[in-house]
């Protein structure tokens, strides 16, 4: 005869005859590294952890709205950076970064797409992690703000250098 019963913390486990039924590997123990795209925007059902000692691992898998704008956002300014880089440098500006210049030196196709391509892949982590803290200064998601906000700024002032050239 099989019975649902609790253990000490509380959890439903399953006992055959009063022996424990449950497997010896602690899921819960485990990292979770899956991030859930298909969730973006669309509901998820993890949106805050269930235990306390659980937090440090967790990762949602539901997103407010505001974080897919603000991912697909983030991408466009950078693909406009990228644009406005190259146009800027045919008008004679210089590529400060060391890394983009040898980017932008293997071809200007090759360099947009490294660019979103890094922007992307740095991004959806940020997403994922949206509830953790960096550093433990700062909050994932003001984090994603103040990325944008760079974004937004480093493209105003690549249009003001523009005007200027």
């Amino acid at each position: 005869m099989s019975d649902i019963c609790l253990d000490q913390a509380g959890d439903s486990v399953a006992s055959l005859n009063g022996v424990e039924q449950r497997s010896i590997v602690d899921r819960r123990r485990a990292r979770s590294a899956e991030i859930n795209l298909r969730r973006l925007g669309f509901g998820g059902r993890r949106r805050t952890c269930r235990r306390e000692n659980d937090q440090h691992h967790f990762c949602s898998d539901s997103y407010e709205p505001r974080f897919l704008l603000i991912t697909v956002a983030i991408v466009v300014l950078s693909s406009l950076d990228a644009t406005l880089t190259l146009i800027l440098l045919k008008q004679g500006a210089m590529e400060l970064n060391s890394i983009m210049a040898t980017l932008i030196d293997t071809g200007e196709q090759e360099f947009i797409n490294a660019k979103i391509a890094l922007t992307a892949v740095s991004v959806v982590p940020l997403v994922a992690y949206k509830d953790h803290r960096m550093f433990n200064l700062f909050r994932v998601d003001s984090v994603l703000v103040m990325l944008l906000g760079g974004y937004a700024a480093l493209v105003g002032y690549e249009l003001a250098l523009l005007s200027t050239y």
